[in-house]
């Protein structure tokens, strides 16, 4: 049997399933799907598929991206003879996929409101953490960002990433969120200071 030969009956069997099993599609077996000779089934036809799922509150949306995600390969058997599907192994070892800038931008949401004290001070609020306190100038306020994101706790996604790609994979992906957590705090205080600055400035 050729690979046309198995999409044809593949597709034959998810149609008579309402369209799809497993989340598995005509679409995805054509893209997708690689077929493996098992002389030990000879009644399936069994194929790889590479299939990707959303992680850290990460989710499909057509047309848009997954900010976090794991690519994982199961292997299924369709047993021609009693028109069932089954998942039998994993190909390989998952992968972690995670947009740290996206991500973070998605969830990093400092809001300071500045306002002149005079002798160069200013005095910040920051809405998210309910903070606030007197700045000198632009760095201070980037310090004081940093600050705010730099207590944040990545142990629980260390844990559940750990169990897709090992501990220490997951504390290198943990770091990574933290560096752009703190470049994201940093931009946005930069942003929050050069429109105080303008504000300050009109007549």
């Amino acid at each position: 049997m050729n690979r046309d030969e198995a999409i044809a009956e593949l597709c034959q069997f998810l149609e008579e399933q309402g369209g799809e099993v497993e989340e598995i599609t005509p679409a995805k077996l054509r893209d997708r799907a690689l077929f493996i000779e098992d002389r030990e089934r000879p009644d399936c036809i069994i194929f790889m598929l590479e299939r990707h799922h959303g992680i850290m509150g990460a989710s499909y949306k057509p047309g848009y991206g997954m900010t976090a995600f794991v690519t994982y390969w199961p292997v299924y058997a369709f047993d021609r003879q009693t028109r069932t599907l089954n998942e039998i192994r994993r190909a390989k070892l998952d992968e972690v996929t995670i947009d740290y800038d996206h991500f973070a931008a998605e969830d990093c949401n400092l809001s300071f409101e500045l306002s002149p004290i005079g002798n160069g001070r200013w005095k910040y609020h920051e809405s998210c953490y309910g903070e606030g306190g007197i700045v000198s100038g632009q760095k201070g306020l980037e310090r004081v960002a940093s600050r705010m994101v730099d207590g944040l706790d990545f142990t629980g996604h260390v844990d559940m990433l750990s169990d897709y790609c090992g501990k220490a994979e997951a504390a290198e992906h943990a770091r990574r969120l933290a560096e752009a957590y703190e470049k994201k705090a940093q931009e946005q205080a930069r942003w929050a200071w050069k429109h105080a600055q303008e504000e300050s400035d009109l007549p």
